[in-house]
């Protein structure tokens, strides 16, 4: 516990040391960016890869799906956006175990690796317990949901089906988020693409009835999503068992690691993150409900784009798994300046790629909704949308890196505030407000969303660097203490 002498003792030595502080970051800063610069850019693109991959499966699915009929891929659709809720809120749960992970091995305490690696695989699969059970009672509702009759019994057998992938599926989660805690990235990118090929081939041999297999349509996409989870599952039993690397974590493994105290800190870290993302994606649900009271043509724009924006997303997701394994191995360290150093390297990675991705979706806003639809009313209707993506590239790419770096030193709780502040509050309401009370229609929703971005950015960049500054006199104080 720090000594109680005052704060502002702390920060005239702040101060005292400002001047050659700031003469040694001149002298040293340039060497350590480039440095950084590349260890980002060598984790995040492993990521980057499995996330192009996963994306890539998705659309291969859909086109699958869409030729058996327009009501199968109607069932799939109205299926995943409800599988969508517990596959994302278990996500977000398990990104818990990276700063734990990530801290424990900046201590260079293998102890407290295997210890987080034990406890947060409890705390991931109890999640998958729970998520289970909520899917199968909400499967009860699935008749009363004011869905079409003809889709109601292929949605229900597919998402009995995708429910068995969970307990898996957390599985997986738990082990991706303590590779990329021991700073490997790469060991995921793998597993994944590996599952993603196995996926596609399932597809093609169940859905249609290839080689002797049975033609089971939509159900087949769902077995052959399930059995990729159970693969990806599989695969990192056999790298926990038989890499060198993991090896010195995993044969240390045995129930007396079990501590409450650090299942109920998965818990802590874990609900607010996973409540977090749920949030996130509720809002863009928001802005498609919204979008569709204003007709056919303006929620199929609406449609093209966000599927277009996710492209974004995909890449600034990548650079932010580097931002908090770095972080969260410097607090570890207690090595301040090396994650304020991690962290403005991200910064001008993200900065750069935001806007190059700006220029692409502003010089081709025309050409890029013609990929999804020869339909020139929608196409005319998204090109006001892609100047609005364009423009909240650079407040989305910047909250997303703080998010990262807030959570690699667990602070978690108020950027969760946050985003309900700047989504629901902020956001939401913006659009609702610019489309329907001031007459902008489909383009006011739009605007909406930067609106709300804009204000995560700034809230989650002005709290990052609160928190910072504290650590800083927390460091100052424990050395006058001393």
């Amino acid at each position: 516990m720090i000594a109680p002498f005052p704060l502002r003792q702390a920060r005239k030595e702040t101060v005292k040391n400002t001047k050659a502080s700031n003469l040694e970051n001149r002298r040293v800063g340039f060497r350590d960016y480039i440095s950084q610069y590349k260890r980002i850019m060598a984790l995040g693109l492993p990521v980057l890869l499995a996330q192009a991959g996963q994306i890539m499966v998705g659309i291969v699915d859909n086109v699958m799906i869409g030729h058996i009929g327009e009501t199968e891929l109607a069932a799939a659709s109205f299926t995943n956006t409800i599988f969508n809720i517990a596959l994302i809120f278990g996500m977000g749960f398990s990104f818990a175990m990276t700063p734990i992970i990530g801290m424990a091995k900046g201590e260079e305490n293998d102890k407290a690796v295997d210890s987080g690696l034990w406890n947060g695989m409890i705390a991931n699969l109890a999640i998958g317990v729970v998520l289970t059970l909520a899917m199968l009672l909400l499967s009860l509702g699935v008749n009363h949901m004011g869905q079409p009759e003809s889709i109601l019994p292929m949605a229900k057998e597919y998402l009995y089906i995708l429910i068995l992938s969970l307990m898996p599926l957390m599985f997986f989660y738990a082990s991706k988020q303590f590779s990329e805690g021991i700073s490997d990235t790469k060991t995921s990118m793998q597993i994944i693409l590996t599952a993603n090929v196995f996926n596609i081939i399932g597809n093609y041999l169940l859905i249609y009835g290839k080689f002797g297999f049975p033609e089971l349509g939509l159900a087949g996409a769902g077995w052959a999503t399930t059995a990729s989870r159970f693969l990806m599952a599989l695969l990192y039993i056999i790298v926990f068992l038989k890499r060198k690397s993991y090896q010195k974590y995993t044969l240390a493994l045995s129930p007396t690691l079990t501590a409450k105290k650090e299942i109920k800190k998965a818990f802590q870290l874990g609900l607010p993150i996973g409540g977090q993302l749920v949030m996130v994606a509720s809002a863009f649900g928001m802005t498609t409900i919204m979008m569709g009271w204003l007709g056919e043509t303006a929620l199929a724009a609406h449609q093209v784009v966000i599927s277009l924006s996710t492209l974004g997303f995909m890449i600034y997701q990548g650079v932010s798994v580097s931002t908090t394994i770095e972080v969260s191995n410097g607090y570890g360290r207690k090595d301040l300046e090396g994650m304020s150093t991690s962290v403005k390297a991200s910064v001008h990675i993200i900065i750069l790629l935001a806007l190059l991705s700006a220029s692409i979706f502003y010089t081709f806003r025309e050409q890029l909704p013609s990929f999804y639809t020869n339909e020139l009313g929608v196409i005319a209707q998204a090109i006001p949308f892609m100047m609005i993506l364009a423009i909240y590239q650079l407040p989305d790419a910047l909250s997303i890196i703080y998010q990262a770096a807030l959570r690699g030193v667990a602070d978690v709780k108020v950027p969760a505030m946050i985003t309900f502040i700047s989504y629901f509050i902020i956001g939401i309401p913006s659009s609702y407000l610019l489309a329907f009370k001031f007459d902008m229609g489909p383009s006011g929703i739009w605007w909406g969303l930067p609106i709300g971005l804009s204000i995560a950015a700034i809230l989650e960049g002005c709290r990052y660097y609160l928190i910072m500054r504290r650590l800083e006199y927390r460091k100052i104080g424990e050395k006058v203490a001393a």
